[in-house]
């Protein structure tokens, strides 16, 4: 049973089964949940245990009898193949849930009696098929849905991993059972069960004595039930790790896929998406918490339990046997299940689709997702009138050319983002003279820089889909989507995320549902990170009942302040010199606060106290792009209180003034953008579920927001004027959008 904290929180108290590499990289996990402790752990060495238990918490203890006085919720096994069966036994007798790492044993009749054991006594156990809460596994069943697979081809070439019982096959099961197993599962997961192997062996790997080895290479012809073949190669006779993973041969494609990311060919081209594979290692410990805790929400995804996994070991231990006598081996079935059980994997089918990622690629793969649709053919070449900055305070409308894609979308409204515009209007944008280096996030001076003209400005489309297939809307259906001020875009799935959105949402607030409000839901997310660590149940986790600032009373700090009102803050004040903006704060029911009328952090630390010496915002949203709002949003927090910045500077540094109360109040300052939600919570909250809670707050404020914040409604032929008027600040606006009627 989960125990409750002083501070009424529960806490998951977990063991440990093993304390070799793969034990300690979920112990680094687990420190990162606020909700576990560490509580003890065993191994066969000794020595080990304690060297764990210095390094990661707990207390070492000399085997499972002295671990289960520790009063645990929870155990993970993470023994090698040969050691599994007597801790499952001993742990399930004792009513404690179990994480067992793959694979589940050496061979198929100890781990059938496992899955007995555990089954009889009601154990909750998971097993690690982390790859399967990965990202690309849900891109990859999102593409495959409707389609055939034809052929399939797996592999995994490796090196002999530095252990020495790895090598006999009597210790390990073999390279198939303990390494590619994550391949097979991965097979059965996307094309389905496999009813007969036929494998072959080809010698072994130098061993370190006499005795029997592991094969050094393995290849094998897989027949699966629906129909498909395959193959599967493996070896570990490499120096190091080439690849593992799975190809899968439809009628328009082949889909590469495995831990770290996913490769499509079609006739259009190639395309990569690459993945963290921590993420779906994250993941993996966190759904087993909540399942131990109770508290998984329905549509999370999880780990299969003991007794799917079982299947995808059944079918290892088919192919080991198969290459032991060089003969076809069918794959055994368990008895057939109970129609109870049968809706119950079903219903875990339904939850493994659902693995999280905020990669915008999530909400594109699903475009091809249909065979028949328009993917292959090609789109007629045409243009589309734009918005384009050809220098330095000169923007026009011109046509530009339509690039080839599956699915056609006319644009019906596009939202001006002023403060990143007007940066590349003015040329004072970072991208102007350095370019971003991904890879080591940094802005190179000593790269090319983006340059003139600006073609792709604006990233608040609403276009109505008029060819193709979208994401969850066919032809005539509105979608939000991040392609620029044109008048029409060819989208490729695979590239472009679309948002199908809702029937009963004005349209014209549909600008807001792919970006902008993701965006300044995310700062939402960041403050309830600092609140709430990776533990975020829900948006309003760090604002509920807290006093909250937002500095800038444009579009992202007025629907940030909307979003804090509706998830429970205790006040809303929007500061903004503006007049305008502030009235707009006022129309919209925050309070607006001018902060040149005086010392805006003297007026709010007097009026919001929490103790002597404790006065100030509990959390201050910055969304002024000037390094002076962020020094004021320094000064409106309490001691210790958090700044979590939105905004997108163009100015320098020098207003900071970091040595004062940064300094001695102990504040802390996190950037919220798109690009990333908070360390640690990427597989519960990903840009669709931001996009989703913009709808919510959308439907419950759209009609103040429509009314007050959208105060410029004009055609695109008027663009160009229009950034000249705000860049000489002639001109005010709230929320501008671009309507493309005669645009076409």
């Amino acid at each position: 049973m989960v125990r409750a904290a002083a501070d009424g929180s529960a806490w998951c108290r977990i063991g440990f089964v093993g304390t070799g590499g793969v034990a300690a990289r979920h112990a680094r996990i687990l420190a990162e949940f606020e909700d576990v402790v560490l509580a003890a752990a065993t191994d066969a060495d000794p020595d080990r245990a304690v060297a764990f238990c210095r390094d990661h918490g707990g207390r070492p203890v000399p085997d499972i009898e002295a671990l289960l006085r520790h009063d645990l919720d929870a155990v993970y096994v993470c023994v090698p193949p040969f050691a599994h069966g007597a801790p499952e036994e001993q742990l399930a007798a004792a009513g404690v849930a179990l994480f067992v790492e793959k694979p589940p044993a050496r061979d198929e009749a100890t781990a059938e009696r496992i899955g007995a054991r555990l089954a009889a006594a009601g154990t909750l156990a998971r097993v690690g098929h982390h790859w399967r809460l990965g990202r690309p596994v849900r891109w990859a069943r999102e593409l495959l849905g409707g389609r055939t697979a034809r052929l399939v081809h797996g592999r995994w070439l490796d090196r002999v991993p530095p252990v020495p019982w790895w090598v006999h096959p009597e210790r390990s099961g073999g390279q198939v059972v303990e390494q590619a197993v994550h391949v097979l599962d991965l097979a059965r997961v996307l094309v389905g069960e496999v009813t007969e192997v036929h494998a072959q062996p080809a010698g072994s790997p130098p061993g370190p004595d006499g005795g029997p080895v592991v094969d050094a290479a393995t290849a094998a012809v897989l027949r699966f039930a629906g129909g498909a073949v395959g193959t599967l190669g493996t070896t570990c006779a490499l120096g190091w790790k080439d690849r593992a993973g799975l190809e899968i041969v439809t009628d328009d494609l082949v889909l590469e896929v495995g831990e770290y990311g996913m490769e499509v060919r079609d006739a259009d081209g190639t395309h990569r998406h690459g993945a963290d594979p921590g993420v779906a290692r994250q993941a993996a410990d966190r759904v087993f918490v909540d399942a131990v805790r109770g508290i998984a929400p329905p549509g999370e995804p999880d780990l299969p339990d003991y007794a799917e996994a079982l299947r995808s070991h059944r079918l290892a231990c088919a192919l080991a046997r198969s290459a032991a006598s060089r003969q076809p081996e069918p794959v055994r079935r368990a008895s057939r299940p109970s129609r109870a059980k049968e809706r119950e994997e079903r219903a875990h089918e339904r939850i493994i689709d659902t693995a999280s990622g905020i990669d915008a690629v999530s909400a594109r793969s699903a475009g091809r997702a249909r065979r028949g649709s328009a993917m292959s053919e090609p789109v007629p070449t045409c243009t589309d009138r734009a918005l384009v900055i050809d220098g330095p305070g000169s923007a026009v409308v011109r046509a530009l050319p339509r690039d080839p894609g599956p699915v056609t979308v006319e644009t019906v409204y596009s939202g001006l983002s002023a403060g990143t515009e007007l940066s590349f209007y003015t040329g004072t944008h970072p991208a102007l003279s350095a370019r971003f280096d991904h890879e080591l996030g940094l802005f190179r001076r000593d790269r090319p820089t983006t340059g003139y003209p600006v073609t792709r400005l604006g990233y608040m489309e609403v276009g109505r889909v008029s060819a193709g297939v979208a994401p969850g809307a066919a032809p005539g259906s509105l979608v939000a989507m991040t392609y620029g001020h044109r008048a029409g875009y060819a989208a490729d799935p695979l590239h472009d995320r679309f948002v199908a959105l809702p029937p009963d949402l004005d349209p014209l607030l549909g600008i807001y549902v792919a970006h902008m409000g993701p965006i300044c839901a995310n700062g939402l997310l960041h403050a309830a990170a600092e609140e709430c660590g990776t533990d975020v149940r829900a948006l309003g986790d760090g604002v509920r009942g807290r006093r909250v600032a937002v500095v800038g009373g444009g579009v992202v700090g007025l629907l940030s302040g909307l979003f804090a009102r509706r998830h429970g803050a205790d006040e809303v004040v929007v500061l903004d010199p503006d007049p305008a903006r502030r009235a707009t704060a006022e129309e919209l029911g925050l309070e607006g606060v001018d902060p040149e009328a005086g010392d805006p952090a003297v007026q709010l630390k007097t009026q919001w106290r929490r103790g002597p010496g404790d006065r100030g915002a509990d959390v201050v949203l910055q969304c002024r792009g000037r390094t002076a709002a962020l020094a004021c949003a320094l000064r409106l927090c309490r001691p210790q209180g958090t700044v979590v910045d939105l905004a997108f500077y163009s100015d320098g540094g020098a207003a900071l003034r970091l040595g004062e109360e940064f300094h001695h109040n102990g504040l802390v300052l996190r950037c919220a953008q798109i690009g990333r939600v908070p360390r640690g919570t990427a597989h519960r909250w990903d840009r669709e579920r931001l996009s989703a809670e913009t709808v919510d707050l959308l439907r419950a404020d759209g009609s103040a927001v429509r009314n007050h914040l959208v105060t410029d409604v004009l055609p695109l032929a008027e663009g160009p004027a229009l950034l000249a008027d705000l860049a000489a600040r002639r001109r005010h606006v709230g929320q501008a959008v671009l309507t493309f009627d005669d645009a076409r």
